[in-house]
């Protein structure tokens, strides 16, 4: 019997990029509510006013940042009185990074990384926005990346009180966040909120019927036909439903394609079906991905000697260590476990000792960090 086998230039797969998180789909359902509400807040930019400020609230893989992606490129190709800036603050997570990107979307470029202040970088972003009477709509995506060293504080009053030194410049800041438990109120100042004052926009799960419809729409987008059947498919979307997170789905099939491609067959089977991916495994990779490389190897260090110790390791004695290692002062020591403890990759807590000594655990385990980096 002929074997039905791919040949060594085959691919399943007509087009990858389909699979990727930040794909922006031709068509986009299921959020038709939230991106209403959305375009509600950003109407008044549309005629010169400061748009509403908003907090898009939802779990990861819930749509949050495909909606303003969405909105963005509606704003771009309807009118050019409003600059929307994407920033993704796993990426930039300084006031200089920010305002820098900002910047790159106004003049075409970033500023000089050297030589050049913050404050000559804001008074030209404040005087273009004053003079043209174009309005800046800014979405720090994933801001609980900026909650730790009081840094969401310096960035949103920055943002928000540009027109009390710019008359006319308007802008509104759009933030999307994926830790549901978050009270903003307690995380800013009363200065910070008493302009910010947002509109919350809440994304919720998917349900069965809409991740199948997604993942379908996908399947038939990026595979080629035949490639993958409707049961593979069901089973595909049961594991994402379960894992609540549109995210891991795409993972899954990505997976199961290349599986399939390894054993040389022109359709993916349930055997190929992924069972590695989780949503705990991605929102680990994403919170490893937001990490600089001096960051990465501290938690490295901080990996392993949790891993090799009986007990949950003090403060002080990963101090000792990670200095050993890496030479490291203790005030920056200390700044980079607090931002682990934000990011969620760490917990601390504190001991009933003199200073600040803290008991220091893994939100994961020390060997899946250790196989992510």
């Amino acid at each position: 019997m002929k074997r039905n086998l791919l040949m060594g230039d085959q691919t399943l797969f007509r087009t990858p990029d389909i699979f990727e998180i930040d794909h922006v789909p031709e068509q986009f359902n299921f959020r038709d509510t939230q991106l209403s509400e959305l375009a509600y807040a950003i109407r008044p930019a549309m005629s010169g006013g400061r748009p509403f400020n908003s907090v898009l609230r939802g779990l990861p893989g819930t749509g949050k940042t495909t909606s303003v992606r969405v909105l963005f490129s509606e704003i771009e190709q309807t009118t050019k009185r409003v600059l929307p800036v994407y920033i993704n603050c796993k990426n930039d997570r300084t006031r200089v990074s920010i305002f820098g990107s900002i910047f790159n979307r106004i003049f075409g470029h970033y500023p000089p990384t050297t030589g050049i202040a913050f404050r000559k970088i804001y008074n030209e972003i404040g005087n273009y926005l004053s003079e043209s009477r174009t309005v800046a709509v800014v979405c720090l995506d994933d801001m609980n990346y900026l909650m730790y060293e009081n840094r969401l504080n310096d960035i949103l009053y920055v943002l928000l009180r540009l027109y009390e030194e710019f008359p006319g410049a308007r802008l509104g800041v759009i933030a999307a966040v994926s830790n549901m438990e978050i009270d903003l109120m307690t995380k800013v100042d009363s200065a910070v909120w008493s302009v910010f004052r947002p509109v919350d926009i809440y994304f919720p799960t998917y349900g069965y019927e809409e991740v199948r419809e997604i993942l379908s729409r996908r399947v038939r987008c990026g595979l080629y036909p035949g490639a993958m059947s409707g049961e593979v498919l069901d089973l595909i979307t049961q594991r994402t439903v379960t894992a609540g997170d549109l995210r891991v789905g795409l993972a899954i099939i990505k997976e199961s394609v290349a599986n399939a491609e390894k054993a040389a067959r022109k359709e993916v089977l349930a055997e190929d079906v992924s069972t590695s991916v989780s949503a705990k495994d991605i929102r680990l990779r994403d919170a490893i991905g937001g990490l600089s490389p001096d960051e990465k190897k501290f938690l490295a260090v901080l990996a392993e000697e949790v891993r090799d110790s009986e007990e949950s390791p003090t403060s002080g004695a990963l101090y000792e260590i990670v200095n050993k290692q890496l030479s490291m002062g203790y005030a920056n020591f200390h700044k980079r476990l607090n931002k682990l403890e934000s990011m969620e990759i760490i917990s601390m807590k504190s001991l009933q000792v003199r200073g600040q000594t803290r008991e220091i655990s893994l939100d994961y385990e020390a060997g899946e960090i250790l196989k992510v980096l």
